[in-house]
């Protein structure tokens, strides 16, 4: 990869890490649990004291609110517009 491309994915990965944050608590605790620390969503709903359909459920709306938010990012000139595809690949 070149130093450009290290750079876009660096700037992703950190708009990535900042929109994760600004998600509501059970939405963010869901994305972190499954995605980042790749738990199974029986897990997660173990964890979370919750059921399973309220893990998908919460998985589901989470991952829209990221893409909305990385999506205005790059609308906003914040993140290059090549940048979905590398959000696609993080999330």
């Amino acid at each position: 990869a070149s130093p450009l491309d290290e750079l876009v994915l660096q700037e992703t990965i950190e708009a990535v890490r900042q929109a994760v944050l600004a998600l509501p608590e059970h939405y963010r605790e869901a994305i972190i649990l499954c995605e980042l620390h790749e738990m199974s969503y029986q897990q997660v709903a173990s964890i979370l004291d919750c059921s399973l359909g309220t893990v998908r459920s919460r998985l589901h709306r989470g991952r829209l609110l990221l893409l909305d938010r990385l999506r205005g990012e790059m609308q906003a000139g914040r993140l290059p517009d090549d940048g979905e595809r590398t959000v696609n690949k993080i999330i």
